[in-house]
């Protein structure tokens, strides 16, 4: 049968993060890791996890930021922070959970945030829509002096700090893949844009070998179209029983 577990993680900064495991850790385990504004219970992650486990994995998925008093806001939130908090979450799986084999898929921004969390021991990982925040989109953002932050107009607005958008305009692809050496499959929806099969094919040729890199003609970024989900994960199922 089954089975989820909401766990919390206390991080060195004195901040709490939201997890919930699914499944037993012992199995092959899958850290699932959301973008910029998303959280860990969207349909793309919520679904996923539940593909995996029928599949013979576990899943972990965790929020970045959250409402409750001792969770990371959204405001505080960067690369830096996001890689610290992965960090702290695979500290906790490896020397709580026990786990032993470690997949990892990162959703929009939260590829990169992994790129910066420098972990060791990732069996094979999965770029589903990774990217960073695009230079073009930078030139569009609406400063809100008083606040300390900008309002971030992409799908929907959202308030983000100085920090993620002064670190957003020098951070690059080539930084982050420097010695990483993780067996990676790239994905990029392609239905009414183009923008993640720049950055999926910016990252994919910096990337060493395992690697490759798949399209998906008829979804969006979250995947919601029907299907979608599943032909994703079967994709990514196949890539991580390789490694």
């Amino acid at each position: 049968m089954p089975h989820e577990k909401e766990l919390k993680i206390p991080t060195p900064d004195g901040k709490m993060i939201d997890t919930i495991l699914r499944g037993d850790p012992k199995k092959p385990i899958v850290v699932l890791i959301h973008g910029f504004g998303g959280q860990m219970n969207d349909v793309l992650h919520y679904m996923s996890a539940r593909i995996f486990e029928k599949n013979g994995f576990s899943s972990f998925r965790f929020n970045f930021f959250g409402a409750s008093r001792h969770a990371r806001k959204g405001s505080e939130c960067s690369l830096v922070s996001n890689g610290k908090d992965i960090n702290t979450v695979f500290d906790y799986l490896q020397t709580e959970l026990d786990a032993k084999k470690v997949f990892v898929v990162g959703h929009s921004f939260g590829f990169p945030s992994f790129l910066n969390a420098r972990l060791q021991g990732i069996s094979a990982a999965a770029s589903w829509d990774g990217s960073l925040v695009p230079e073009r989109i930078l030139e569009h953002l609406t400063a809100i002096p008083e606040m300390k932050g900008y309002l971030f107009n992409f799908a929907y607005p959202i308030f983000v700090g100085e920090e993620m958008v002064n670190e957003a305009k020098i951070v690059r692809y080539e930084d982050l893949f420097t010695d990483y050496t993780v067996p990676t499959l790239f994905t990029a929806s392609r239905k009414g844009q183009n923008m993640f099969s720049e950055e999926a094919r910016k990252m994919f040729l910096l990337a060493k070998e395992p690697k490759d890199i798949i399209f998906f003609e008829n979804a969006r970024h979250g995947y919601t179209e029907e299907s979608a989900v599943e032909t994703l994960c079967k994709k990514t199922i196949k890539w991580f029983r390789k490694y």
